[in-house]
């Protein structure tokens, strides 16, 4: 079994960078070139929010994710 150690890690608070935002989230992933991201981003808003807003909550956690996903692969980050 391998094990991987990440020595430099980078968080973003979610007020400093808007990740439905797929310019200034390349922008970040090229300024700061991550070899790893690690996702645990999500609009969330308690059950009776989630139940009145479903689609609403679809829409912007699928777009966070795309996002994410597109400007990792192609600023080439490793997983």
């Amino acid at each position: 079994q391998r094990q991987m150690c990440i020595r430099d890690s980078l968080t973003i608070e979610k007020n400093k960078i808007n990740l439905k935002s797929y310019q200034k989230l390349n922008y970040f992933f090229q300024k700061n070139k991550p070899e790893y991201v690690i996702n645990a981003a999500g609009l969330v808003g308690g059950i009776l929010v989630n139940m009145k807003n479903q689609i609403h909550f679809l829409e912007e956690n699928f777009l966070i994710q795309s996002n994410l996903l597109k400007v990792s692969y192609l600023n080439k980050v490793k997983k």
